[in-house]
């Protein structure tokens, strides 16, 4: 971080405001005054640029807001009433700079529309379709997933706490961490999204496939209880898989370097073709789970 090391001897840097952060995650924060904010990082990659390009700005804005591309991104950020005389805040005791919100996409509209940034743009178009969504839900109180958009997954929690008998595992109770990653992407687990069937079942194939009874012991069933919501609570006790606990280490290695790597791009692929989501959130999940940007 060399930028960061010159950038601390700067004059400028100690007349600079410092914020005491509320909330962070990733590069992205709120202050304790409800500023929200990205550190160079995040603003390089939301602008489509590098890093250098970002720090060469900040570090010397004085004199490059005199140029043509300065006062174009100068106009950019009076349009938003920002007239700092400087780009970037300090946070957290190791005075770490970022960007205020009214400046990060005052920096992606100039690198979107005066410089033809082809990442830039798409992050414009996004942001847009996003705060428009956002305007119109607020107006109208709707809440697209409810108070508790995951309470049907939390149902199944309860009702299948100790079904499984001991000395056995189910696949429910031990794919939390791939629903906690669904969370995190914003796909709703619910009746319409059960991803622990589609694990259940590749375990299966793959488990007769190798034949895994004959070195761990034979699998067994037990009653598995879907909320009323689930059309599965039809058929309630519902006879599911459990596996000899001994297999417990070979079905997590199976799942993190066989179906986390083949399987599991094709079935979130295959949901989000019938998820109700905005198409840039879609965009944003299969770049989650592709690798892709």
């Amino acid at each position: 971080m060399q930028w960061l090391e010159k950038f601390k001897t700067l004059p400028f840097v100690k007349s600079l405001f410092k914020g005491t952060v509320l909330k962070e995650k990733d590069g992205l924060g709120v202050l304790s005054n409800g500023m929200p904010y990205l550190n160079l990082s995040q603003a390089a990659k939301f602008c489509g640029v590098e890093e250098d390009d970002l720090a060469a700005i900040v570090n010397d804005w004085a004199a490059w807001q005199k140029t043509k591309d300065g006062q174009a991104l100068k106009a950019e950020l009076e349009a938003r009433a920002y007239f700092d005389d400087n780009l970037v805040i300090l946070v957290n005791d190791k005075d770490a700079p970022v960007f205020p919100v009214t400046v990060c996409t005052a920096l992606i509209h100039y690198f979107a529309d005066y410089k033809g940034n082809d990442t830039a743009k798409r992050n414009i178009r996004r942001a847009t379709d996003l705060a428009l969504t956002e305007i119109i839900y607020s107006h109208v109180d709707y809440f697209p997933y409810g108070e508790a958009p995951h309470k049907a997954y939390f149902e199944r929690v309860d009702l299948n706490n100790g079904n499984v008998p001991d000395g056995f595992f189910g696949i429910f109770h031990e794919n939390t961490s791939m629903v906690l990653r669904l969370f995190d992407m914003g796909i709703i687990v619910d009746e319409s999204t059960v991803p622990d069937i589609s694990v259940g079942m590749a375990w299966s194939k793959y488990w007769k496939a190798q034949n895994l009874e004959e070195k761990y012991g034979f699998s067994k069933k037990y009653s598995h209880v879907y909320p009323a919501s689930y059309p599965q609570s039809a058929v309630n006790n519902y006879p599911s898989n459990c596996y000899p606990e001994d297999a417990l280490g070979a079905f997590r290695k199976w799942q993190r370097e066989i179906y986390m790597k083949d399987t599991y791009p094709k079935y979130i692929q295959s949901k989000l073709k019938n998820l109700n989501l905005p198409q840039y959130q879609k965009d944003l999940i299969e770049s989650k789970i592709t690798g892709t940007k």
